[in-house]
């Protein structure tokens, strides 16, 4: 398996975030990075038996990036990652935890997919702030795992209908039953498939919504 161990000052912070949600791992930290890796491998794996011809992806509220990273390491896929880039803008806590603290920080990101063995001739980083006036190429896939409508409200993937112009791009986003209904203002649900590693979830398949002539 490929090792997305934490770099040590991360594993400190890890120690020191008592009430992140593997908080039971945190004098573990080696089990910690086991837990992150197969939780990063369910996800890709998942994405990938979903869309498997997909060859590039954006990435919206990335995180520590582990489900890109494999994307990239394993098959081979360009992607694009966004997050906040500002101190405190990767704070949001998600599940029980209070902050993101223990991930690195979006100027530690490169050397940690680095460390990991991404391509990173195939890796670009683009802050929430720079993503609507970025340009972009035409991808197969555009994900959001756990952002859609949490850390990011639905209504900001607006410049993504109007920049990400290409009809052959699906998007995989993974949100509350009660954001959900937000989503038609944008996007036309193909399939919902359960996620393999939080029942209570579901990949959401969705296209963009073309407008009536």
């Amino acid at each position: 398996m490929i090792n997305l161990a934490l770099t040590p000052p991360q594993r400190a912070a890890v120690r020191r975030q008592r009430s992140h949600p593997f908080r039971f791992l945190l004098n573990e930290p080696e089990e910690f990075d086991r837990v992150y890796a197969w939780s990063s491998w369910a996800d890709a794996t998942q994405l990938r038996m979903l869309h498997p011809t997909a060859e590039s992806v954006i990435d919206i509220g990335c995180g520590q990036a582990g489900v890109a990273a494999i994307q990239n390491m394993v098959y081979g896929m360009e992607i694009y990652l966004i997050d906040g880039a500002r101190e405190g803008q990767r704070d949001a806590g998600f599940a029980d935890a209070d902050s993101m603290n223990h991930y690195s920080t979006w100027q530690d990101l490169p050397q940690t997919l680095k460390q990991w063995g991404c391509d990173m001739s195939r890796v670009h980083l683009i802050s929430i702030e720079d993503a609507p006036q970025y340009s972009w190429p035409a991808v197969d896939l555009v994900q959001s795992l756990h952002s859609c409508g949490a850390h990011y409200p639905i209504d900001t993937y607006g410049w993504l209908y109007e920049q990400v112009n290409h009809s052959g791009t699906l998007y995989d986003f993974v949100i509350s039953d009660s954001a959900a209904e937000l989503i038609p203002q944008y996007f036309e649900l193909t399939h919902t498939v359960p996620m393999i590693n939080y029942a209570h979830l579901k990949h959401r398949v969705l296209r963009k919504r073309v407008a009536a002539q």
